[in-house]
Order: C-alpha cells, then sequence, then structure tokens
C-alpha cells in the first residue's frame, strides 16, 4: 500500500511508518504531471480521507479506470462546496468517484445535494476515533512529565494554542492560580517557534505566572505554567490531565479535540466549531463548552476545580461517547475489500 499527502506533518508521520511501499508528496495538480504519476505507480485504486480532492486527480483516475472512493468524508454545514456557484462544478467532480463513505448521517444528507445519484453513499463512521484508542495501545510518547511530578497537582492541558488563544488563556489561568496554588497548566502552542515562546514568557510575569518551558526544566517543583517546546506528546499530555483547552477556535478551526474526549477530559475550546464533526457532536451533547473570553475561560476552571464529581461525570460521559463512535476503521476495509475483490 502506498500514500501520498499534502502537508509536511503528514510527510513526517508517513516516513515512520512501515506500512507504507511508498510515500511521497501528491503530485502537482496537472493533468500531465497526474497522468505521468499514475502511470509510473499503475495503482490499483485511490482512496482519499477526508476531504483533500483534486480534480485532475480524480478526473485521470477515471479515465484510466482507475476506481476513486472518498472515506471519512466530512461536509461542513458551511462548506463553500454548498456555494451556489460551486455546486454544478463539484458535482462533476464527485462523479468520478465510486462511492464516498461518511462519518456521519448529517454529513450523508449533506452530500446528497452535490453527489450524482449514481455515486454510492454509505455511512461508516469516522476511523480517527479508531486511531485514537490504537495510538494509546502503542504506549505514551516518551516526555519528561511523568504523573508523579503532577501528584496533587489540578492540571488543565491546553493544547495547539494561537496568540488569539493565549490571550484569553493565560489571564484567566494567572486568576485561577492565585486562588488555587495545586492549579497547573501545560501550555502546548500550535507552532512553538521561538518568537511564540519569547511572547509567552514576556507576558507571563506582568501577569503574575511562575512561568517555565519544558526545555528549561529539571525536576524541580513547577510553578503554575509549563510551556511545552517540545513538538509530538500532545497526545500524551493529555492523559498527565484533568481538563482540556483545545486552540484554534479563534483562528480559521478547532484543531482536534478527539484525544483529549478519548482521554475523558471536559474540553474548552474557542467559537469556530463548524468544521470539527467531533467538536459540534461534542457541544450538542454538553461535553464541550466555548469560551469567548478569560472570564469564561476562568468560570468553566473554577467549576470543576470546586466541584470534582461533576468532573468525573462530564468525563466519563466524553469517554464513553467516543467508545460508541469506535469501528469504523473496521467498516471502511471491509467495504473496501468488497469492492475492490480483495477478500
Amino acid at each position: 500500500m502506498g500514500v501520498i499527502y499534502f502537508s509536511p506533518s503528514a510527510e513526517k508521520a508517513a516516513k515512520k511508518s512501515e506500512q507504507f511501499v511508498f510515500a511521497d508528496y501528491t503530485p502537482k495538480d496537472t493533468r500531465r504531471a497526474v497522468r505521468n504519476f499514475l502511470q509510473t505507480l499503475k495503482p490499483a485504486s485511490l482512496i482519499i480521507t477526508k476531504h483533500d480532492v483534486w480534480p485532475n486527480l480524480i478526473w485521470e483516475c477515471e479515465a484510466m479506470h482507475i476506481p476513486a472512493f472518498l472515506v471519512n468524508a466530512n461536509f461542513s454545514p458551511k462548506s463553500k462546496r454548498f456555494w451556489p456557484v460551486a455546486r454544478s462544478f463539484q458535482k462533476a467532480l464527485m462523479s468520478s468517484f465510486r462511492a464516498v463513505l461518511t462519518i456521519s448521517e448529517e454529513d450523508a444528507r449533506r452530500a446528497r445535494k452535490i453527489l450524482p445519484s449514481d455515486v454510492r453513499l454509505i455511512v461508516t463512521g469516522d476511523s480517527r476515533y479508531d486511531r485514537v484508542i490504537e495510538r494509546w495501545s502503542q504506549g505514551r510518547p516518551d516526555i519528561q512529565i511523568s504523573s508523579e511530578s503532577l501528584k496533587d497537582r489540578f492540571v488543565l492541558v491546553a493544547g495547539s494554542t494561537h496568540e488569539a488563544d493565549e490571550d484569553i488563556l493565560l489571564p484567566a489561568i494567572a486568576n485561577i492560580a492565585q486562588r488555587h496554588p495545586h492549579f497547573l497548566c501545560l501550555l502546548v502552542p500550535h507552532d512553538p517557534e521561538p518568537s511564540a515562546l519569547k511572547r509567552i514568557e514576556a507576558i507571563s510575569p506582568q501577569l503574575g505566572l511562575d512561568f517555565l518551558l519544558l526545555s528549561q526544566w529539571r525536576g524541580q517543583p513547577l510553578g503554575q505554567a509549563l510551556c511545552v517546546d517540545q513538538v509530538g506528546i500532545l497526545a500524551g499530555l493529555y492523559g498527565l490531565g484533568h481538563l482540556a483547552y483545545v486552540g484554534g477556535g479563534f483562528n480559521k478551526g478547532v484543531h482536534s479535540v478527539l484525544e483529549p474526549m478519548g482521554r475523558g477530559l471536559p474540553v474548552l475550546t474557542g467559537p469556530r466549531i463548524e468544521a470539527s464533526d467531533e467538536a459540534r457532536f461534542g457541544q450538542a451533547e454538553g461535553v464541550l463548552e466555548i469560551a469567548l473570553d478569560p472570564t469564561q475561560v476562568e468560570d468553566w476552571i473554577e467549576k470543576f476545580i470546586r466541584d470534582d464529581d461533576q468532573r468525573c461525570r462530564v468525563g466519563e460521559k466524553t469517554r464513553m461517547l467516543v467508545q460508541q463512535r469506535l469501528g469504523a476503521a473496521a467498516r471502511i476495509v471491509d467495504f473496501l475489500q468488497k469492492e475492490l475483490r480483495l477478500s
């Protein structure tokens, strides 16, 4: 099995894996480049996950009789795909798929608006839920922080934060820390570039926060904020937390909330959740909340510090909601094996 990707972060994961006989960037989406790519690689099928549908890649597959499938398909309610000027193009593009496998019934209903009637439409769920559980079974990544070093601390893991997230988080964290000395925030910037770290480091003393970078920590007692300047360990850090804040909700859209939800953590984020199925689902079920300012962040944290039973109840509900959505990976594989006559 081979894999092609578009982002540098995907490249790192693909290069580490031993599952692929071929891994490289998606070819430039011109007819000539795509045709040369397909003629060289000679794939038996093309399987696209989520929504990275490149027109010439799909159309050249159809011309070369290579069956194409869209799996884990997510059709956001506010997607530009549904704009009147885009619908006819989208319908022509989607007609080249043999089947579309969506993550929910709601996505299937929205997909049908731009999907020709002769393209099969099946709801299989989202295999990312299975992937989250699989990562846990592989053990926690190598991180300096242990549960022993956080003994008797109440931990908020703020993952994948941007400047707009930190603008409402840091004042709230400072106020909470004044009232609750055992409170600790593990702050994990989305892009831990030197400029972002210096900005956080400069703001923290002004707020009265005892701030430290993870790379500077040598096992001494922690203050109120530890900024994680190491990549690739966020999933493991969620396993050390009591609550989670997930960043991106003030930018293009919230990052994945699956990891903290699967760990059974109540989740807080910014308002832009419409493109995230799991965030919308979590909000509808009452396990994910939205904050717009530092006061709302502070009130949310305070609520769970003061009522640990409520935190445990919400956490258990969160964990069970994720468990109930497992099994999509097996359903997708079973469908593809039958379609491609591999079983």
